[in-house]
């Protein structure tokens, strides 16, 4: 009961100067006029924070339904990025591979090179003793080739 009296406390000046001034009845035949301008302001500003409330409402479920979306497409993008580098990887390894294979190609043809000179030098010296040339055949020697880095080498029977 306290909190009702103080609520109608603000009141009391404006009721003393209404009956001071025997205005009660014009304020009594304006109060309903007042009360329906009021009624109708609270009402218009309800009804705008009401449409506000439900826009924000609706953008923030685009908002929503938008980042679930690209959730969606960032885990698929990224299921795809590990497709790619899965599929990178695999050509390097292969490509690796190639390479060592190449490069021990290119070493069985240097020994093939090298074995085809000796196997010439020694048809040389060995046609050479046959022909009675035994001095000339000491003297051959394996011509200088130089072959990937390797020194060369001297064919001395």
């Amino acid at each position: 009961m306290a909190t009702s009296v103080e609520n109608f406390e603000p009141l009391h000046p404006l009721l003393k100067q209404l009956h001071q001034t025997q205005s009660t009845a014009l304020f009594l035949r304006s109060l309903p006029t007042f009360v329906a301008d009021q009624e109708a302001a609270i009402e218009s500003l309800c009804t705008e924070n009401y449409l506000d409330f439900t826009s924000s409402v609706s953008t923030l479920l685009d908002v929503r339904q938008g980042t679930v979306h690209l959730r969606h497409r960032i885990a698929e993008l990224d299921a795809q990025m590990g497709e790619v580098g899965r599929a990178l990887l695999e050509k390097k390894r292969r490509a690796v591979e190639e390479r060592a294979v190449r490069e021990r190609v290119d070493e069985g043809v240097d020994a093939l090179r090298g074995a085809m000179e000796l196997l010439e030098g020694v048809q040389r010296v060995g046609s050479l003793i046959e022909g009675g040339k035994s001095w000339s055949a000491l003297r051959v020697r394996r011509p200088p080739t130089a072959t990937r880095g390797r020194p060369t080498s001297r064919l001395a029977c």
